[in-house]
């Protein structure tokens, strides 16, 4: 063999190994174990811990992962409702977590950010009177869109009106279930979900339908079947909806046996390789090029044992260094007060809320309203109220310390409040005289006095701002 020819069989086998090769290395797969988020390459390696901070009373829950790295979680704090918390693949927080109008005991379930970013999908399930029964309840559920960075009204960006666990088809169409045999699709702009197919159109059958998943390439879905969610159809696309899906009808094309049940299938960015959930874990499977094609099936692997809701991106793993303290990454409590929280690495507050300047702002409202109602007032009242906008969930402390000025003696002056706060969002505090005081200021001709909040959010990050007033009689 001449060495020109010796040269082209070599590339053409490197090629063909390249072929043969799995998806992607840029791929990652996020999920979920022991109460939080992990990453790790789309076969299992090289598994990183993305947050360190949940707990059995405050768990991660649901990850998904945009294209761009970005991962967005469900998470429910301590006597909260469950939010949203997006962050990095390092664990830094890119805001602070949004609250959902999303109605039932938990709120908003199995959330999923979109490939772009710009949106989340989730569903709820709630209980409602029955309009014909004065003494039943029945059970509703429905699908709502939320942007990940903020609470978004449930009819903001449009409502599919039913369905529920949710999943993207590209960044602006999502396919629900019914917890029936059929399956919808909801486009941005659309009045309503529309039905997709039914799994009649499929296999004849009339199953139940959970957890459709379309590949990014947009040519395959993964659909889990059956009642007791005990197999996995794969359907070729020739279109996004409403262009129904076909089913070869091979035995290839269909997975079985599950340790438990099969749940959330998810696609690699080439379509080449599917992981699912299984009772004992999280699984991975090579599909070949074209579905039917039995002979070039992968045999499925537990890769990951004890995790859950994989979700497959192209976004490569690289989740660089740890980010600041006080972040899920790096839940070490922040010992240096930050005066500002614009900068997104500011190691104490909360990223994204500027709780140095929410109280600033507080301390001013208060000064006003404790000189204008002067000590007289002050004692009548015995104390004032005044609003704060938490920036999330965490605990308000206010205490107003100094000196009266009486014609016999100085006495000191102490007054307290504080507010818990279960979530971000609006409330009075009220600014209270302690027990006792209030004989020396009924005396008193003047004060000097310094009044302090202390915002100390719920991972234990505390800030705190001072402002002097002098008060009159």
């Amino acid at each position: 063999m001449r060495p020109g020819q010796r040269l082209a069989v070599v590339l053409l086998a490197f090629a063909a190994c390249l072929g043969a090769a799995g998806p992607a290395a840029a791929d990652s797969l996020v999920f979920i174990r022991a109460n939080n988020v992990w990453l790790s390459n789309p076969d299992g390696s090289g598994q990183y811990q993305v947050t360190l901070d949940g707990t059995a009373g405050s768990p991660y829950e649901s990850a998904s992962q945009a294209d761009d790295g970005t991962i967005l979680a469900i998470r429910q704090p301590p006597g909260g409702r469950n939010q949203l918390w997006r962050m990095t693949q390092s664990g830094r927080l890119l805001g602070a977590p949004a609250n959902t109008p999303a109605p039932g005991p938990a709120g908003a379930l199995d959330a999923r950010i979109s490939p772009n970013g710009s949106l989340v999908a989730y569903w709820f399930v709630t209980t409602v009177s029955d309009p014909y029964c004065p003494y039943c309840v029945n059970v509703s559920n429905r699908a709502l869109l939320s942007y990940p960075d903020r609470f978004t009204n449930y009819d903001e960006i449009g409502t599919p009106n039913t369905g529920g666990w949710p999943s993207w088809i590209g960044s602006d169409t999502i396919t629900i279930g019914s917890g029936s045999a059929t399956q919808w699709y909801y486009k941005l702009g659309m009045p309503e979900a529309e039905q997709w197919f039914a799994l009649s159109d499929l296999t004849g059958e009339i199953l139940s339908l959970l957890d459709a998943e379309a590949a990014p390439t947009g040519n395959r879905l993964a659909v889990v079947r059956g009642d007791s969610q005990e197999t996995i159809l794969l359907a070729t696309m020739s279109g996004p909806p409403p262009i129904k899906p076909t089913f070869s009808g091979l035995a290839c094309d269909v997975f079985e046996g599950p340790t438990g049940k099969f749940a959330d299938p998810t696609w690699s960015s080439d379509g080449r390789l599917l992981a699912w959930q299984e009772d004992d874990g999280i699984w991975v499977r090579a599909i070949p090029a074209t579905l039917g094609d039995c002979a070039g099936y992968g045999a499925p692997a537990l890769r990951i044992p004890g995790a859950k809701t994989p979700d497959l991106s192209p976004a490569a793993m690289n989740p660089g260094p740890r980010p600041p303290c006080g972040n899920p990454g790096n839940p070490t409590a922040c010992t240096n007060p930050c005066p500002t929280c614009t900068d997104p690495n500011c190691p104490t507050c909360p990223p994204g809320a500027d709780v140095k300047k929410k109280l600033v702002a507080l301390l001013a409202a208060e000064g006003r309203a404790l000189r204008s109602l002067g000590i007289r007032k002050l004692v009548r009242r015995r104390g004032t109220r005044v609003s704060f906008a938490a920036p999330g969930p965490g605990t308000l402390a206010l205490k107003l310390t100094g000196t009266v000025r009486t014609s016999a003696s100085r006495a000191s002056l102490l007054a307290s409040g504080r507010k818990k706060f279960a979530a971000a969002g609006n409330a009075k505090v009220a600014l209270t005289l302690t027990r006792g005081r209030t004989r020396a200021l009924r005396r008193a001709t003047g004060a000097r006095a310094a009044l302090k909040a202390t915002f100390t959010s719920g991972g234990g990050q505390a800030v705190s701002a001072t402002k002097s007033l002098r008060l009159k009689r």
